[in-house]
Parts: structure tokens; sequence; C-alpha cells
């Protein structure tokens, strides 16, 4: 039988097509500053999902989401960037996140998140590239895990099979993915001032 992960790579495809579409990664690596206005945006959905999904109890999966948290690069990212703490607490936020109300929800979410860490590692050889954006020079999210990302996504996709094993289930954990792209998609779209202005000065390299 095929396995929930294919199943949900195919029900999410465009969803992910249009997510990509919105992110426009070629549009925010034409400078430093484009750059910096994309991990604002993310930070601003990452962090408040993050802390939705806390609320939920993974370690009854086996999952350990400290280790998975990706807003705190996002803000290593933007004081490297050139933002303060201060300037963070001014940042727009995301208000629509997917319904998160046990574990089944939670798999939803973080085949999004997870995913994208994967997708990240070809985005962060592209910064190096066109920004000399390193890891550690404003390049913490996108290059995520380093080496383990392939036995992260390996650890969590175990999970996901073995949680998702009856219809209902599967059926859950599918929703939320598709409601997650979405409301990715919807933030990143948004029209919103130009974080880029928002406090702090561009670091000199």
């Amino acid at each position: 039988m095929e396995g929930l992960r294919f199943r949900l790579r195919a029900a999410t495809a465009s969803a992910h097509a249009r997510l990509e579409a919105a992110m426009d990664i070629g549009a925010h690596c034409t400078d430093r500053r484009t750059y910096r206005t994309l991990i604002a945006r993310f930070w601003g959905i990452y962090a408040p999902l993050e802390a939705a999904l806390r609320t939920v109890d993974l370690g009854a999966l086996n999952i350990d989401f400290a280790a998975r948290s990706k807003a705190g690069w996002l803000v290593e990212d933007l004081m490297v960037l050139g933002l303060s703490l201060e300037d963070m607490t001014s940042l727009p936020r995301a208000q629509w996140l997917p319904t998160i109300e046990g574990p089944a929800d939670a798999l939803g979410v973080m085949y999004v998140m997870e995913g994208a860490s994967l997708g990240g590692q070809i985005i962060s050889r592209q910064l190096q590239t066109q920004l000399a954006i390193t890891r550690s020079t404003g390049g913490r999210f996108f290059s995520s895990y380093g080496p383990e990302v392939g036995d992260k996504w390996r650890s969590y996709v175990a999970t996901l099979e073995a949680f998702g094993d009856s219809p209902a289930i599967a059926a859950r954990i599918e929703g939320a993915a598709l409601e997650t792209f979405a409301c990715f998609e919807a933030w990143l779209a948004a029209p919103v001032a130009a974080t880029s202005r928002v406090g702090g000065t561009e670091p000199v390299h």
C-alpha cells in the first residue's frame, strides 16, 4: 500500500507549487534587504505557529520539537542582517494559522515545515552564490539541520507513517497539511509594509 508521505505529496502538489510562487525566492535574492524582508515574513508566521505546536504533546510521538524549532534560527538571521530584538516586536505576525487540536494536526503542520527544511538546502546554496550569505551570516534558517537534514526527515516520516496508519487519522493529517500550505501562501502573498525598513541598519560586510 502506498505510504502516507506519498499520499501527502500527491495531495499537496498544487498547494506546494502555489506556495513556491508566493515565496518567489528569485525576487528575494536580489540584495540583502529584499532577503531580510523575506526572513522577517517567515518569522512572522513561524513564531506564532511554533507557539501553537508547543501546546500539543509531541513527546508521545517521540518528537523532540525543541530540536526542530526554527523560529530561533530566524531571529538569529534577522539580528545578523541588522535588526534588533526590539525591532522584531514591531514585525507583523500571521493571524490565520492552521487548526492544531492534537497530534494528527501537528504532524500535518510539520509535514510542511519539515519538507521546507529539505528544500531549504537548495535555497541555501543559491544564497551563498548570489548574496554570499552562509549559515553564519544570515542563512541559518535555510541551512536548517545542515548535514542532518536527511536523518531528520526520515525520522519525521517514520513517525508520520506509524501514527497515520488509519484512514481517519491519515485524512486528518492531510487536511492539516493542506490548511498549513494555504496559511503560508496567504501570509507570504499578502501585501505588507516593507520590513526591510523596520529598524536597524544593514550590516557592512
